[in-house]
């Protein structure tokens, strides 16, 4: 089953948009991760535990059937996350 996280922002002049979407796509990850599959991994330590695969996809080092995609646009973020 695919879960699907969304969530709109409002960039502040002096905010870094790019920082912020990615910032704001970990934390619906996190959500995702905590309702779906009960993982209750703090935001730094979700940070430390993904890697980068062959082809640049993103996964969880320690959980790699758990899959997931966050992506984002004008002022959208969204993470989808499936096993």
């Amino acid at each position: 089953m695919i879960t699907v996280y969304l969530t709109s922002y409002a960039v502040q002049q002096d905010e870094k948009k790019q920082k912020l979407e990615h910032e704001i796509g970990l934390l619906l990850l996190h959500k995702g991760l905590k309702e779906q599959f009960q993982l209750s991994l703090e935001v730094e330590e979700l940070k430390a535990s993904m890697k980068i695969g062959e082809h640049g996809k993103p996964y969880l080092c320690d959980q790699e059937s758990i899959h997931f995609n966050i992506s984002h646009s004008a002022e959208c973020v969204v993470c989808a996350v499936s096993n």
